[in-house]
């Protein structure tokens, strides 16, 4: 259970991380108003995807 909440906190860094370095600033400077966001995670066979708000 330690490894799912790790994964779980791992992929809501990958989130986090898109916001803070603001990978998405580009598409918006050529006025994409819809930006998917995923945050994905993997350890060993688990794996974690989550959608983040959209912009």
């Amino acid at each position: 259970m330690g490894s799912e909440n790790s994964v779980e906190k791992d992929c809501k860094e990958a989130l986090k991380q898109i916001d803070e370095k603001r990978y998405t600033q580009m598409l918006e400077k050529e006025g994409i108003e819809q930006i998917l966001k995923y945050g994905i995670a993997f350890q060993t066979k688990r794996c974690c995807v989550r959608r983040g708000e959209l912009s």
